[in-house]
């Protein structure tokens, strides 16, 4: 069912997109839509575009560090949420991606090595 809104919703932004291509709302619908979907990498530049043409939208630069963490790559995805956290420090989704990124470092860290 996630896939199929997800699937509609990326549709829809890219009809609003093809007549108008700088239509906020519709780029980060379609930011969202491809992060639901799971095509990461998509999603990471759709927030990156948005947050280069917007950036008083930190949601897209934490939208993109999500999308970073997903990947694995956990060093760009602490250098988004540390930016968004720069900006507004009590941003609840950069937090959150902060503390899990703190909380695989420890586990990685206490784990017993063979």
């Amino acid at each position: 069912l996630v896939m199929d809104a997800g699937r509609r919703d990326a549709e829809a932004a890219r009809d609003v997109l093809a007549r108008d291509e700088s239509n906020y709302l519709a780029s980060r619908r379609l930011a969202l839509a491809l992060y639901q979907l799971g095509r990461l990498q998509e999603a990471e530049a759709t927030y990156r575009q948005v947050f280069a043409a917007y950036p008083s939208d930190i949601d897209m630069l934490a939208g993109a560090g999500w999308c970073r963490l997903r990947l694995g790559d956990a060093a760009a995805a602490s250098q988004a949420f540390e930016q968004v956290l720069t900006l507004a420090p009590l941003h609840i989704a950069a937090r959150a991606g902060q503390a899990l990124l703190v909380r695989r470092d420890e586990k990685t860290k206490t784990r017993p090595h063979p």
